[in-house]
């Protein structure tokens, strides 16, 4: 009787990791909130629209990484962040030349169906001053 319950076991383990297998995970093709390319968008802070693009790419597990830029403020800085399920948490480290200072925006959005829109609040610190707002973009 051993020998129908290791067949019925491993019937049901190949059947298990054949349904885990065909569900892709962030950072692989077909994962539906994948971020990856160039999106164009704004932040919208104490009220006052920044135009911003933001380039991007989800690695393999969910790691996110690239760079946004803010033409008219001379803001270029690295993102880092993590894609999981709909969810994007992102961290950009800047230093903003017009006022000499270091800042830190921080965000988690919500990723639109195919990863085509970014959006949601975010909460920045500059000169020790936290300011609040929220960013949108779209590819």
């Amino acid at each position: 009787m051993s020998i129908p319950r290791r067949a019925a076991a491993s019937a049901f383990l190949f059947v298990f990791l054949t349904a885990c297998a065909g569900t892709p995970g962030p950072g692989e093709p077909g994962y539906p909130y994948n971020v990856t390319g160039s999106y164009s968008g704004q932040f919208i802070v104490e009220g006052q629209s920044i135009s911003a693009t933001l380039s991007i790419e989800t690695l393999k597990g969910g790691e996110v990484t690239g760079e946004v830029r803010v033409a008219e403020m001379g803001i270029a800085a690295k993102v880092q962040g993590m894609v999981v399920g709909s969810q994007l948490s992102l961290r950009i480290a800047y230093r903003n030349p017009g006022s000499g200072c270091d800042g830190v925006a921080e965000t988690t959005a919500t990723i639109g169906d195919g990863g085509e829109t970014i959006s949601g609040p975010v909460a920045i610190t500059e000169c020790g001053q936290a300011m609040g707002g929220s960013l949108s973009f779209r590819r």
